[in-house]
């Protein structure tokens, strides 16, 4: 489960030590069943073993789950 204080500090736009991606930010997803979807990150889920997101799709396909390595920036 992700610390509360981590997760207040990325939501306000803080540096958070090993995580690429902040709110809001366009990405595209390189890797799995959505390769090459468009993408909004919308929630930072865990940061072990590595950053993982939540990914809104655009196209009002939903919400995603995505490692951040799987994860280019728009």
């Amino acid at each position: 489960m992700l610390d509360q204080a981590v997760l207040e500090q990325w939501m306000a736009a803080g540096p958070v030590p090993g995580v690429a991606f902040g709110l809001s930010e366009p990405v595209v997803i390189a890797a799995g069943p959505f390769a090459g979807s468009l993408g909004t990150v919308v929630a930072l889920v865990a940061l072990t073993p590595e950053p993982l997101y939540t990914v809104e799709i655009g196209g009002g396909r939903g919400d995603v789950h995505a490692l951040e390595s799987n994860l280019t920036p728009a």
